[in-house]
């Protein structure tokens, strides 16, 4: 029922959907036997018991035999398939493999036979995809392209999986380190479609005769936490084929490949020490064979050669710390320094120190506030060397591509060193965005983290402006106000103070050239004129929030002269301030107070005909403010 030659693989597990540390491998010891006896009845023996027997294959002589008594067995070659196929197991199912999974791992079945991706078993380069469209792949991490025979089988994000040849972007037969690939058989849909993540998408690099290794699945058993724990023992198909082997032939050997070194990828990292900058090396080895280990050396500007990582239980990173500058000849050898156990690996690599770019930066996010402020938000990378961010934008179109980062206009001016930033920029609209580290040198990120936002007016309800003339100077007439001797506005004997410095329009009682004989008892201000640029097919509706008038000049269409509206707001704060709204029924209230001190609340205080709140101060008692009010509701 389980042992079913030629079954397909269906799924692929790689550490990127293994429960961190659950893997485990175990190798069966010297217990193991060196000779199968299998024990049937034999008609032709007056039905008695008859023996067949098959010498495990590379057993040593003197060794112990297995003796297994098939009972209801009559026929001899039912008996020497059934001690063929436990000889086998004794040789190519020495070892037991297992490991827990998500709920991803409550798809597989005892019986199924998956692709097992890990350092322990294969090596192998694999990951996560990045994007990518239906034919062309951006990979998490680069692969060596041979430019023949090169692979990738993808676990797509609803499970399936997809196997096809890849080649260089640069061309078909191109060799080289590459994070981009092109894919012969293009996938079904791109691996964002729908709105899914290409994180979901995982994948296996491989070239020539290095196959993921298959492996079938004997065992599983839930555990806590929506996990199941998965036991595997190897694929190999001549276990199958030893079931029709003549007793006396020897079985096929699969012995294991030599472990090997197929590629090391080299990474820096600017760390800062003392006043100055050292770089951190990330070595990571891709492997094949029977990996178990090995050693890293390194040498700087062709100096001397010495040991920087020991790898043990099949690690395959090394990290040590360089000078920020300079060339490494790096050399990966498995087994240990006594005892090699492969040809040795050797790369160069350039440092580029303060010449690398920073990192990319991550968690891009824009959100739209309820006063139509944008926010953007990110989290920039752990670079020492990092100056800022910037962030560009441009219209985007439904179903199309993200512009170019030089076809994209600046969202600010200079650097943005702290998250989040605000502005009202830009309007309402689809927007592409784009953010890209910057170091001191100018250098910006390899890559833009790019998200497109449908923003909506940046405007506060439905304001065609907003406008706080104290904030830009009191640009417009005051009356009954004069010059001091020092030529600045002040309060008569209080001294020279700015026209910002006055504290409040109450205490404006007294206003002179400083010698007191030109005081006024009050003043006055009215700003200039605003032409709202604007023309609507609807009646206005319009209110004011002013301690003095407001006036509103309009003209319709069969109005040749401007037409004026005057309306003034105050209202008591123990009675309840009245906020203006012809809404019929207020769904909705958003409501800021102004240049208020800690602990101001507000409470409504009736929602409806009309719509009515209090405004409390720091100790709870009825008080003035100005406010900031939007109301959704029905007309």
């Amino acid at each position: 029922m389980w042992d079913a030659a030629g079954k397909p693989a269906t799924a692929l597990v790689t550490p990127a959907n293994i429960v961190a540390g659950s893997f485990e491998i175990d190798y069966a010891s010297g217990k193991t036997a060196t000779e199968i006896a299998c024990r049937y009845i034999e008609p032709e023996l007056d039905w008695q018991w008859n023996t067949v027997r098959r010498t495990v294959p590379g057993a040593a002589p003197g060794g112990h035999t297995a003796t297994l008594t098939l009972a209801g067995v009559t026929n001899r070659a039912q008996a020497a398939a059934e001690c063929n196929l436990q000889a086998a197991r004794q040789t190519y199912h020495r070892r037991r493999v297992r490991w827990e999974m998500g709920a991803e791992g409550m798809a597989v079945a005892r019986g199924d036979v998956v692709h097992l991706t890990h350092a322990l078993i294969d090596g192998g380069a694999a990951g996560r995809l990045l994007g990518g469209t239906a034919d062309r792949l951006e990979l998490n991490r680069s692969v060596t392209l041979s430019g023949t025979g090169d692979h990738l089988l993808l676990r797509l994000a609803d499970g399936t999986l997809h196997n096809t040849a890849v080649s260089h972007p640069d061309g078909a037969g191109m060799a080289g380190e590459t994070a981009t690939v092109v894919l012969e058989t293009p996938l079904p849909e791109a691996p964002d479609a729908h709105g899914t993540s290409p994180l979901d998408t995982l994948w296996r690099f491989y070239s020539g005769g290095d196959t993921p290794a298959r492996v079938r699945i004997v065992a599983m058993e839930p555990t806590a936490n929506a996990r199941v724990r998965l036991e595997a023992i190897d694929e190999v198909e001549a276990y199958y084929a030893a079931a029709t082997a003549d007793l006396t032939v020897p079985l096929p050997s699969t012995a294991r490949r030599r472990a090997r070194v197929l590629h090391i990828a080299i990474a820096e990292t600017l760390i800062r020490v003392g006043a100055g900058f050292a770089v951190e090396i990330a070595a990571n080895l891709t492997v094949a064979g029977d990996w178990r280990g090995g050693i890293v050396r390194a040498a700087h500007n062709g100096g001397p050669v010495r040991t920087v990582a020991t790898l043990t239980d099949g690690a395959t990173q090394a990290r040590w710390h360089v000078p920020p500058a300079g060339t490494l000849t790096v050399t990966a050898v498995p087994g240990t320094e006594a005892a090699p156990g492969g040809a040795p690996f050797t790369v160069d690599y350039a440092i580029k120190g303060k010449l690398a770019p920073p990192g990319n930066v991550a968690n891009f996010l824009v959100d739209a506030l309820g006063d139509g402020t944008r926010r953007f938000r990110w989290t920039a990378p752990p670079d020492p060397d990092l100056a800022g961010v910037r962030i560009r934008h441009a219209e985007a179109v439904v179903g199309g591509d993200p512009p170019a980062w030089d076809a994209m206009t600046p969202l600010h001016d200079g650097l943005l060193t702290s998250s989040p930033y605000e502005t009202n920029a830009p309007g309402a609209g689809r927007f592409a965005f784009a953010i890209r580290a910057e170091d001191t040198s100018g250098l910006l990120s390899a890559r833009a983290a790019t998200i497109v936002a449908e923003l909506p007016d940046p405007r506060l309800g439905a304001a065609f402006l907003w406008a706080c003339p104290s904030a830009t100077g009191w640009p417009g007439t005051r009356e009954n106000a004069v010059r001091s001797d020092d030529g600045q506005d002040a309060l008569e004997g209080a001294g020279a103070y700015t026209w910002d410095d006055l504290a409040s329009w109450d205490d404006w009682t007294a206003w002179a050239l400083g010698n007191g004989t030109q005081g006024a008892a009050a003043m006055t201000y009215t700003t200039e004129a605003i032409d709202l640029g604007a023309t609507v097919p609807f009646a206005i509706a319009w209110e004011a929030e002013t301690a003095g008038d407001a006036t509103l000049q309009y003209r319709t269409a069969d109005s040749a002269a401007a037409l004026a509206a005057t309306a003034s707001w105050a209202g008591s704060a123990a009675a309840g301030r009245e906020v203006p709204t012809t809404l019929a029924h207020v769904t909705d209230i958003d409501l800021t107070l102004q240049a208020v001190g800690p602990g101001w609340s507000w409470a409504l205080d009736n929602k409806n005909d009309p719509t009515r709140i209090k405004i409390f101060d720091g100790d709870g008692n009825p008080a003035d403010a100005t406010v900031d009010a939007v109301l959704h509701g029905i007309a």
